[in-house]
């Protein structure tokens, strides 16, 4: 279940090169391929998703929460993995396609990026405007906007408890049942406690344990 760790290792690989293979910066798309309409969000404009795709070049790739950005301007590309998604990047063949495999963009060096998930909860999205999706995430819980005070602030109105509460994409970015889990363990915190009881010290313990997990 990929969150926040996971998807910043797969946009480092593409970007940079990695266990997905060599990075796609600058890889020319010589055809977008989508094998189940139902990945791309805004269905029923397949054709016209495939269509623009083509001959354009992608310039860069990065990652808001637990969303991939492609950058082919001058739209953007956002890819959602869900629960079981991946990505791969590999030689262009017949022999290269699997089971399951959802979306592919082919590129002109004879590579392909290819999207594969087992349960179809993915999602992708074609857009101008990233904001439109991402508009509503919450702070990225490794920049410098993520503190204990700035924790304590959101937590000191809420009587939620602070698994689900840190699980909030709203609140906090990236983070999912697993990392939940690990920080809390770690900070010595029950799932099931309510937000507006925690101290200050445990907030800071809290965020400290997020960081490091």
């Amino acid at each position: 279940m990929p969150e926040l760790p996971e998807v910043e290792t797969i946009a480092r690989s593409l970007k940079f090169g990695g266990v997905t293979g060599e990075s796609i910066i600058n890889r020319t798309i010589l055809s977008a391929e989508l094998c189940w309409q139902r990945t791309l969000a805004s269905s029923g404009h397949g054709c016209i998703f495939e269509d623009w795709l083509t001959g354009k070049t992608v310039t860069d790739v990065s990652r808001r929460g637990k969303y991939l950005l492609l950058s082919i301007p001058p739209k953007t590309l956002l890819i959602h993995l869900r629960m079981s998604g991946d990505l791969r990047l590999v030689p262009s063949s017949d022999e290269m396609r699997k089971p399951h495999d959802r979306f592919y963009l082919h590129f002109l060096d004879n590579t392909s990026l290819a999207f594969n998930d087992t349960r179809k909860f993915g999602r992708i999205w074609l857009t101008d405007d990233p904001d439109e999706i991402l508009g509503e995430l919450g702070v990225e819980p490794l920049s410098e906007n993520f503190t204990a005070d700035w924790l304590a602030n959101r937590l000191k109105h809420s009587s939620r408890m602070i698994k689900p509460l840190l699980m909030d994409q709203k609140v906090i970015a990236g983070i999912g049942n697993i990392y939940a889990d690990e920080a809390l363990f770690r900070a010595g915190i029950f799932p099931g406690k309510k937000a507006d009881t925690m101290t200050h010290a445990e907030i800071e313990l809290l965020v400290e344990s997020i960081r490091a997990v």
